[in-house]
């Protein structure tokens, strides 16, 4: 017995586990899109800021770390758009704990981090 995959198959499979996290905003939605599916140089870029929230100098001390400005930046990176990402900061305002709690809401919906996905 054979077994078909189309590509809808596929598709719809890919979106499931890897769709978007969608926060509304006001009127409009904005679209935290997963890791995975990121252009690779965004990708790349992410993993780069991700690494700066815990520097160390050369002599290995923590380095000082504007973390608001940091998931700031990754939050406009990961959105659909940099108007999206705009738009959702301004609404969480200078708040650290809301973009914390956001930042932990995409990354344990897209699982962030894996280079590839987890056998649940």
């Amino acid at each position: 017995m054979s077994t078909e995959l189309t590509l809808d198959d596929i598709n719809e499979a890919v979106e499931a586990k890897y769709g978007a996290l969608i926060i509304p905003v006001g009127s409009h939605e904005v679209e935290l899109v997963n890791a995975l599916r990121l252009p690779k140089a965004k990708r790349k870029a992410l993993l780069s800021l991700q690494e700066s929230m815990s520097s160390t100098d050369d002599e290995g001390n923590e380095q000082e770390v504007d973390q608001e400005a940091v998931l700031e930046d990754m939050l406009r990176l990961v959105c659909k758009t940099e108007g999206q990402g705009n738009k959702l900061i301004t609404a969480l305002g200078s708040d650290l704990a809301k973009l914390v709690y956001v930042f932990e809401q995409y990354t344990g919906k897209t699982e962030l981090g894996e280079a590839s996905p987890s056998q649940d």
